[in-house]
Parts: C-alpha cells; sequence; structure tokens
C-alpha cells in the first residue's frame, strides 16, 4: 500500500482490506470511510478494489461517478479510458454502454466520428438481442446528429434488425416507425453506392407482410419509390427490367410508371425511346383517365422539345422542329380517333361509341372498314339497350344504299335479319327498316321482305313472342307490329282476295289483337260482305275473353242492330247473340250490353222482355249509382208498357235495396216514387214515402245536406198539396224523430249500399188507415 495516501485512521480498514481482499463489504466500507478525504485518496482505494474485484458493478458505477465528478471539459480521453476499462471486465451490462455512448454524443465534438461509431458496433457485438433497445435509442439519437453517409449506414443496420423482429413491432414503440427509416434512408441517399445498399430493404420489405403492414403507403407506393431512385441511380436495363416487372405486377398503375420511364429516356435525351413509350400505351389503355394522363405527357414532352429547339439558331434545328411540329399536328390531329380506341378497349360492345367513331371518318372506305370492324366485334348478346344495335345495322346498310350500292345494301339487312339479338325489338326493327327501305323503290319488294320476316318456322312446341327461351328468329312472326305493317300494304293494293287471306292468317298464327278482329271486319263491311265480317267477329269473340272481348262484343252487337232489317237477321238469332255476349261478362261491364239488349226488345222484339232485361241488369249490376240509373229507365218504361200502378214496385224495390248516400238516391228514386203517387191522387202514400227514406237518411246519410234536402222536399210537397194541419204533422214528425232516432251514421258501413230490415224498419202505423196502404218492409224481400 502506499504510506502516502494511508493515515492512522485508516488502518482498521486497511487491514480489513488486507486480510480478505476480495471481500466487497469490505471495499465498501472503506471507500464510506474515505468520503470526506481528498479525491485522489477516494479514487485509489477504488482502483486497489478494481484491481481486487474487476467484476463489481458497484465499484465501477462508484468509480465512473467519481471520474466524472473530478473531470474537467477537456479531459474526455481520460472518461472514455474509464469506460473503456470497464467495458472489458462489464460488457455484457447494457446500462454501462449506455451510459458510455451517451457521453460520446455529448462530447461528439471533441471526438472522432469513426471511433463512436465503432464503439456502437461494440456494444451491439457485446450485448444479447434483447438489451439493443436501449443501444439503438442513442444510436439513432447519433446518426440524426450526424447525418450523411453514417445515418444512413445507421439507419439500414437498424432496418436490418427491426426486420429480425417484424412479427413484434410493438417492441419498437418508442423506436423510429418503418416509415422514418424509409425517409431517413432516402434522404441520405445520393450516390450510387447508397442506392446498392438501399436495393435490399425494399426487396426485404416487399417480402415480408409484417414489414408492409407497418407502411403508411401502399405496395405500390414503395415500389414507386425505389423505381424512381431506380431511374436516377441505377442503369437503364435493370429500369426497363423493374419497369416491366411492376407493370405486370401493378397493371391499373401502368401509365404512371410509362410516364416515369418515358421522362427518363427524356432526360437522356433519347427521344424516340420516350415517343415508343407513349405510343405504346395510347395503344394499350382501357380508359379514358389513364389515356389523359398520358396523351397529356406526351404532349408537354415533346412541346418541351419543340421550345428546346426553337432556341437554336442553326439549320439544322430548323428542319428538325419543322418535321417535329408536323409530328405534334398529327399526334392532335389523332386525339379523337386515340379516345375512341381507348373507349374501344374498355368496352368493345359499346355500339353508341362506334357509331360516334364512324362520324370522324370522312373517306366512305374508312367508314366501311369501321362498320364492318364493328359489325365483327360486337357481341349482340352484350348489348343491354334495346333498339340500338338494330340501328347501327340500318346505317350500315343505307350507308351502302346511299352510296349507291343497294345490291351490297340489301346483304347487309339480310345478314342482320340472322344476327342472334338481345332483344326482338332489334330484329322488328330490322325487318320494318328493310320494308320501309324498299317501299321507296318496290312495292312488291316490301311485301316479300315482310312475307319472309312472317314465314312460320318449323317447331313442334309452343311459340310466344316474350319466350326469350327461344331466338328472336323463331319469334319473329309473332310481332304484331309487322303485321300491322303487312296488313297496311296489302290493303293498299286494293286485292281483297290478298287482303283476307293476311287476315285470316294473322288471326291462325294468334297474334291479332282486338283492335284487328274490328279492322278486319270493318274492312269486310266497307265490301258489302256483311255475313262474312259476322263471322270475322264470331272468331273474335271466341279468340278473347273479358275484358278485351268487350270492345268486340260492343261494336258487333251494333252493327247486328244496324244490319237486322237490311239482312233479314231474326230476333232469336240477335237474342241469342246478346245472350252469348252477357255470358262471364263482368258486372262492372255489362251495362252498356243490357241498355242495348233492352232497347233491342223495345223497338224489335218484346216490351215485356225488355222491362225483364232491364231487371237482370238491375240484379246484374254492383254499382249503387248505375242502379239509380236502370231503376229509373225501369220505372219509365214499367209506365210507359204497363200502367202508373205497376211501376209502384219498382220504386218500392228501388228504395229497399239502393244506398240512402247514392247520388240519386233522393231526386230520382224516392222524388221520382212521390211524383208517381202525385199522379195517382194518393198524397198519404207521398207522406209515407217522406216519412221513410226521412228515418233512413237521418239514420244513416253520411251527407247532412242530403238530411236537409229530404226536408225541403217534404215541405214543399206539403205548400203545394197539403193543409196547415199536415205541415205542422210534419214539423212533430221531424222533431221526433231528431230527437228519439239514433245517428248511427258513423257507425254502420254502407260498402254494398243495403241496409238490413232491422235498421231499415217499416213506415209508422198511421199508414195503415189508409185505404191504398203502402208497405215497404224489406221483410218481404227477404
Amino acid at each position: 500500500m502506499s504510506a502516502g495516501l494511508v493515515r492512522p485512521d485508516d488502518l482498521d480498514a486497511e487491514l480489513a482490506v488486507h486480510k480478505e481482499p476480495y471481500l466487497l463489504e469490505n471495499w465498501l466500507e472503506y471507500i464510506v470511510h474515505k468520503r470526506s478525504a481528498p479525491e485522489a485518496e477516494l479514487l485509489q482505494v477504488y482502483r486497489r478494489a478494481l484491481r481486487r474485484l474487476p467484476q463489481s458493478f458497484k465499484l465501477w458505477t462508484g468509480y465512473l461517478e467519481l471520474c466524472h465528478e473530478l473531470a474537467g471539459k477537456g479531459d474526455t480521453e481520460v472518461l472514455i479510458k474509464a469506460y473503456e476499462h470497464c467495458l472489458s471486465n462489464l460488457s455484457e451490462f447494457p446500462v454501462l454502454w449506455e451510459r458510455f455512448l451517451v457521453f460520446l454524443i455529448e462530447n461528439l465534438d471533441q471526438l472522432d466520428i469513426s471511433y463512436v461509431r465503432r464503439r456502437f458496433n461494440e456494444a451491439l457485438q457485446s450485448l444479447t438481442i434483447s438489451q439493443h433497445f436501449r443501444i439503438w435509442r442513442v444510436f439513432i439519437r447519433f446518426a440524426d446528429i450526424v447525418g450523411g453517409r453514417t445515418s444512413f449506414a445507421v439507419y439500414r443496420r437498424y432496418f436490418e434488425f427491426r426486420a429480425k423482429l417484424a412479427d413484434y413491432s410493438d417492441l419498437f414503440a418508442d423506436l423510429p416507425d418503418l416509415d422514418t427509416v424509409i425517409d431517413k434512408l432516402l434522404l441520405h441517399t445520393d450516390s450510387e453506392y447508397q442506392f446498392a445498399k438501399l436495393g435490399p430493404v425494399f426487396e426485404t420489405i416487399a417480402q415480408n407482410t409484417s414489414l408492409l403492414v407497418q407502411l403508411s403507403i401502399s405496395e405500390f407506393g414503395l415500389y414507386s419509390t425505389y423505381f424512381n431512385l431506380l431511374l436516377e441511380f441505377g442503369d437503364e436495363k435493370d429500369a426497363t427490367k423493374m419497369y416491366q416487372h411492376l407493370a405486370d405486377k401493378f397493371a391499373d398503375q401502368r401509365c404512371v410508371l410509362s410516364i416515369k420511364l418515358a421522362a427518363y429516356f427524356e432526360k437522356k435525351a433519347r427521344y424516340l425511346e420516350a415517343e415508343d413509350i407513349f405510343e405504346k400505351e395510347l395503344k394499350r389503355v382501357n380508359n379514358l383517365h389513364d389515356f389523359q394522363l398520358i396523351f397529356e405527357a406526351y404532349t408537354e414532352m415533346e412541346d418541351r422539345r419543340m421550345a428546346s429547339l426553337s432556341q437554336r439558331l442553326d439549320d439544322d434545328a430548323a428542319c428538325e422542329l419543322d418535321v417535329l411540329m408536323d409530328r405534334f399536328e398529327d399526334l392532335l390531329a389523332r386525339r379523337k380517333i386515340l379516345v375512341s380506341d381507348t373507349a374501344l378497349r374498355q368496352n368493345p360492345d359499346n355500339v353508341h361509341e362506334w357509331l360516334s367513331r364512324i362520324g370522324l371518318f370522312d373517306d366512305k372506305h374508312e367508314v366501311a372498314d369501321c362498320y364492318a370492324q364493328a359489325a365483327e366485334t360486337i357481341r349482340p348478346q352484350k348489348v343491354q339497350q334495346p333498339g340500338l344495335f338494330s340501328k347501327f345495322w340500318i346505317r350500315y346498310a343505307k350507308f351502302f344504299a346511299e352510296n349507291g350500292d343497294v345490291t351490297t345494301a340489301r346483304k347487309i339487312f339480310q345478314t342482320s335479319t340472322k344476327v342472334p339479338f338481345r332483344h326482338i325489338d332489334d330484329l322488328v326493327e330490322i325487318w320494318l327498316a328493310w320494308a320501309e327501305w324498299e317501299l321507296e323503290k318496290d312495292r312488291e319488294r316490301a311485301v316479300k321482305v315482310l312475307e319472309k320476316a312472317l314465314e312460320t318456322p318449323k317447331y313442334d312446341g309452343k311459340i310466344s313472342y316474350r319466350d326469350e327461351d327461344l331466338s328472336p328468329q323463331m319469334r319473329i312472326h309473332k310481332s304484331t307490329r309487322l303485321w300491322q305493317y303487312y296488313l297496311d300494304l296489302i290493303k293498299s293494293s286494293k286485292n281483297l282476295e290478298a287482303t283476307r287471306k293476311a287476315y285470316d292468317r294473322m288471326i291462325d298464327v294468334k297474334v291479332a289483337t282486338a283492335q284487328s278482329i274490328l279492322d278486319y271486319a270493318g274492312y269486310l263491311e266497307d265490301k258489302k260482305l256483311y255475313e262474312e265480317s259476322f263471322r270475322v267477329y264470331e272468331r273474335g269473340v271466341l279468340l278473347f275473353r273479358y275484358p278485351v272481348v268487350y270492345e268486340i262484343w260492343i261494336v258487333y252487337l251494333d252493327k247486328i242492330l244496324h244490319y237486322q232489317h237490311q239482312l233479314s237477321i231474326g230476333v232469336e238469332r240477335v237474342r241469342d247473340l246478346f245472350e252469348d255476349a252477357l255470358q262471364n261478362c263482368p258486372p262492372e261491364l255489362s251495362k252498356p250490353i243490357f241498355e242495348l239488349y233492352a232497347q233491342f226488345e223495345e223497338t224489335r222484339g218484346s216490351k215485356l222482355l225488355a222491362l225483364k232485361v232491364y231487371r237482370r241488369a238491375i240484379e246484374h249490376t254492383p254499382a249503387n249509382v248505375e242502379k239509380v240509373e236502370l231503376y229509373r229507365l225501369l220505372a219509365a218504361k214499367t209506365v210507359q208498357f204497363k200502367s202508373l200502378e205497376s211501376a209502384r214496385e219498382v220504386y218500392q224495390s228501388a228504395l229497399e235495396s239502393v244506398s240512402v248516400n247514392a247520388p240519386g238516391f233522393l231526386d230520382v228514386l224516392m222524388q221520382g216514387f212521390v211524383d208517381l203517387e202525385v199522379r195517382l191522387g194518393q198524397y198519404r202514400r207521398c207522406r209515407e214515402i217522406y216519412r221513410y227514406a226521412a228515418r233512413l237518411l237521418v239514420q244513416f246519410a253520411k251527407r247532412d245536406q242530403d238530411v236537409e234536402r229530404v226536408w225541403s222536399l217534404w215541405k214543399q210537397f206539403e205548400v203545394d198539396n197539403g193543409s196547415e194541419e199536415s205541415y205542422k204533422e210534419l214539423l212533430r214528425f221531424k222533431r221526433h224523430l231528431e230527437s228519439t232516432v239514433v245517428n248511427v251514421r258513423s257507425k254502420t258501413a254502407d260498402s254494398i249500399g243495403f241496409v238490413h230490415k232491422e235498421t231499415r224498419g217499416t213506415l209508422d202505423a198511421a199508414a195503415t188507415g189508409n185505404s191504398a196502404e203502402i208497405a215497404l218492409d224489406i221483410d218481404e224481400m227477404e
């Protein structure tokens, strides 16, 4: 021991460490004892202790702290040696490495960068991988301070460390994320050497999904960034190879990549290669967005090139500029065609686009070629809009016709009729257009065209016009439009037999409509073939059902009645027709037929049968409004054909069966009944009718004005025909009814227009004294 550093009061501690030099507690007690001694003596004790116990973490920690306290600003080398000595014994302690490395960063201005970087490397080599995180926090800080190639190297190495633990991204929570790493690497990439080192980084990320999902940019964004660097620092071969790889992998981004590659060649003044890229892309893109990007980039490059040439004054530049301007004008002139090419690549079945494209050409041969190309390209089943593809074929044929080639026009029309259209209406339009075109030159040709279209195909099953399981060609003969046009042509020829044959075949094929039957019958009527026209009506009523057959029956019956005398048609035949018409006739359609039937019986048959027809009409008709009208007619005809008294039963039945809320109940039925009794002089019966109607209206009327109306009519009757006493009786009955009868209008459903006996009741007993008693009780009807 050194006699100069050992004092008398140190003897106990000296003896203890001398006796047991490898016991840490003795040395720690000795150090505590020397705390108040000069720093040199304390430092000497630490050094003696560390020689005996070089693996003691506590001794080294205290020793380094003391060294820091004693060292000045210029003593970094002393501290570095202390740290190096410490770490040569305790290299497995990350805390010591972290303190050492932080010290180096804090004194970086006095140190060599390479030395510091080597110390970081030693730390990472000395520690296990789980202890690297603390070192990397300091290492990243060092890289950000230094920058340049060192920063690039540090971040690249940090990336490798992170890539090894890609599945444990949560361990890197307080370390730079992958986006930051990429940004830093890109920031410090400024040479081919660094770019060569950067390649494996991108490749590792691209091949590791765990790393790729940590990026905020897409996979294409990552590749695109690398491609940009490759174009700047890589060679042409690698750039072209990478372009092809990315264009195949990211087909939807190909135009962006192509623009970058073209810019690469433009930068090298290799314009032919750049133009070749743009031309290929213009012929490849299949959407207008990509086309616009490529076309704008192409024109901007050419514009820059022309601007550059215009600044040169030599003859070679002038000649080159002229050629370039011609090419540029040609490019702009081709734009519409190129846009059309793009749209058709996107959808080759776009008929609208084909028609627009045809309009771009002025040369007839080019137009014909475009038509032919479209006809070969468009798939009929892919054309969704009805009438569109037929429009194309019609224009195709008429193009040749307008240019004098009638033979080719006919061939195209004929070809188009064999096209498997998606919609049958397209085929109908083709045949109609062909026939109309032929009609302008020769009516007979037009007729033959339609006869060809309407030929019945050989098919064992049932054919329906709307059966899409069958081809349009199998169903076209069922087209009513074609038949109607064909009939118009045949009728215009004034050939009776041909017209009849056409109508008959139309009926046989079962494409005739109700209007067709009426037209056929009317045509025969005009030719004075009345019985023939009646047979057509007969075929029509057998062919259709209600409600379609209704119009045929109305016209048929009207015509029979019109020509009955002229053709000596028997009454029984007419009656049979009316009965046939009424059979299966819906109630809502029967009233006009019944009225016609009744008029027939009234004028040409039996008047009593006419009354029975009216009664049948009333029973058959569901609507209250129509019942009122029919009851009015029946009452009038009963008076006319029988007597006034006979009409009583009609009015009584009407009041008992028609709803009080039906229009005409008061003014037509009730007041008509009253007027009848007035004519018969039965005033008491009139009052009973008013009583009966008033009671019903007060109970069941939906409109208050109807109640007021019945009182008003009754009062006027008393003024005209009654006395003061009868008028007072009216008022007493009104007060009695309003005070005793419960108004059930809001509770009673009057949907079918009948009121049951329990609610309608009978007239007052006062009527029983009348010599001409009236009974309006529905009990008799039930």
